[in-house]
Parts: C-alpha cells; sequence; structure tokens
C-alpha cells in the first residue's frame, strides 16, 4: 500500500534516507553531487532567505568533507575516515605523484583557507557567529575546488554501463545503455 502524502497523519512517521552507494568512491560522488547542486540551487537570484540559508550550509558541509577528502591531512585522519590519505580504501591503489599533485596539494590549500572557518560557523555553534560576520565567496570557493573535481573524476571516472551487443559480440540486439551521470 502507497504512503498517502496528502494526509498528515500518514506522513508523521515518514522516514528519510539518503541515497545507496555501491562502493566507497560512491561516498565522495555524492558529496561531489551534493556540493554541485547546492551550488546551482544558492547561487539562483531568486532564492528566498530561508532556502538560500540551507543551501549555504548545505554547500559548507559538503565543500568542508571534500576539501579534507583531497587534503589526506594525516593529523585529521581518524580511523573510517575516508580521504588521499588512505587511498586503497576507496581506490583499491595507491596515488600516483601526477594525483598527489592535483588532488592532494590543492586540497590541503582549501583545507587551509576554509576549514577551521567553516568549522566554528557551521558545525557548532561558537562565538564566533555571534562577535563576527563572515561573507562566504562562494563562486570563487567552487571554482578553487571544481578543478580538483575535474581532475579526480579523470583520475576515477564514473562507470558507464556497457551496451549488450558490446558484451555478446553482435550488433543485432535492441538494448540500450545510460551513461551514470550522478547518483541521484
Amino acid at each position: 500500500m502507497a504512503l498517502d502524502v496528502a494526509n498528515p497523519a500518514e506522513r508523521k512517521n515518514e522516514m528519510y534516507e539518503r541515497t545507496t552507494k555501491q562502493s566507497h568512491l560512491d561516498t565522495i560522488r555524492y558529496e561531489i553531487d551534493m556540493l554541485i547542486f547546492t551550488f546551482e540551487e544558492l547561487t539562483k537570484q531568486s532564492l528566498e532567505i530561508p532556502r538560500r540559508y540551507v543551501f549555504l550550509e548545505g554547500f559548507l558541509l559538503h565543500y568542508r568533507t571534500l576539501i579534507q577528502f583531497f587534503a589526506g591531512n594525516r593529523r585529521k585522519h581518524r580511523a573510517g575516515d575516508l580521504s588521499t590519505y588512505e587511498p586503497q580504501t576507496w581506490a583499491r591503489r595507491a596515488l600516483t605523484q601526477e594525483e598527489i599533485n592535483t588532488l592532494q596539494s590543492p586540497g590541503q590549500k582549501l583545507e587551509d583557507q576554509y576549514w577551521t572557518d567553516i568549522s566554528q560557523f557551521l558545525q557548532h555553534s561558537t562565538e564566533r557567529r555571534y562577535l563576527e560576520f563572515k561573507d562566504w565567496n562562494v563562486q570563487e570557493m567552487y571554482n578553487d575546488l571544481k578543478t580538483v573535481i575535474t581532475a579526480f573524476e579523470s583520475a576515477f571516472p564514473r562507470p558507464t554501463v556497457i551496451p549488450v551487443s558490446d558484451t555478446l559480440g553482435g550488433g543485432q540486439s535492441t538494448a540500450s545503455f545510460t551513461k551514470i551521470e550522478k547518483i541521484f
């Protein structure tokens, strides 16, 4: 029996869940997708204030998660964390020197620049939130991280579904396929 979303009594106990993931890489791809989504929503001109705050906080949350992942900071790494510090967990291999240069180095710079501020203005209540006004240049932040994301997606591309005809060696199949662009 389907949930009647128009009935508030039925919605009261509705459960929510984020998208399921097939791998640790999907966790990082989810963070990337959510960063892009929140950035696009946040930069819409007609966004009302309460929604603007929600998308700003979502953007900052996913931004902080990604810069920590890319930076691979040993001091901040805890057991169970995904980061470039221990790539075998999610990449099943070590990073090449080029990947370290294009992922970790800029990730460390962005982490040094933004991690503390995001933590103190978003993660928990601090005195700074009252004492200081904080402007976030989300366009600049996004542009800086986008180059790292592009390098990551080039090194670790999203899977594509192979057409049945390619796997069977025949060209007679009418099966189609879809390239997976985003996980949600």
